[in-house]
């Protein structure tokens, strides 16, 4: 199975978007699919449902450290958020949703409008793209 299939298996087997990112690609850096899950818990909602950084983002970034040195891992979460905010315009998790998940009104519009089973798994699969094109060694032009 495809790593961006199975990352949004776990997804639809309500994961939340980071944990999903990391149990499907954890286990190549050494990760079992249980801690990565576990490490992934806080990311959901841009970070604790604050709207902060998307929990796809902050989980690539952890794949990306654990698969390249200092340097590397800085240059290729550079060129993650330049491929995520072209296609997505942000990484903000309120900016993305359109709605302020810190609070229960905001998520309550999330849940009415299905925003997690749309958006966020499209966010999931933009993400798992990008991130196979940087583990690849594929050039800015293919990603």
């Amino acid at each position: 199975m495809v790593l961006k299939e199975k990352a949004l298996e776990h997804f639809h087997n309500k994961f939340t978007c980071a944990q999903a990112l990391l149990m499907a690609y954890g286990p190549q850096c050494g990760l079992s699919e249980e801690m990565a899950g576990d490490i992934g818990k806080a990311f959901m909602g841009g970070m604790g449902f604050t709207g902060g950084t998307c929990g796809v983002a902050t989980a690539a970034f952890m794949i990306l450290g654990l698969h390249y040195d200092l340097h590397t891992t800085n240059e290729y979460t550079n060129l993650f958020i330049e491929n995520f905010t072209e296609t997505n315009k942000t990484l903000l998790c309120n900016d993305l949703l359109g709605c302020d998940v810190s609070t229960a009104e905001g998520r309550k519009y999330m849940k009415g409008r299905n925003l997690r089973e749309i958006l966020c798994a499209k966010l999931l699969a933009d993400g798992c793209d990008i991130l196979d094109a940087i583990l690849s060694h594929k050039t800015r032009q293919a990603v």
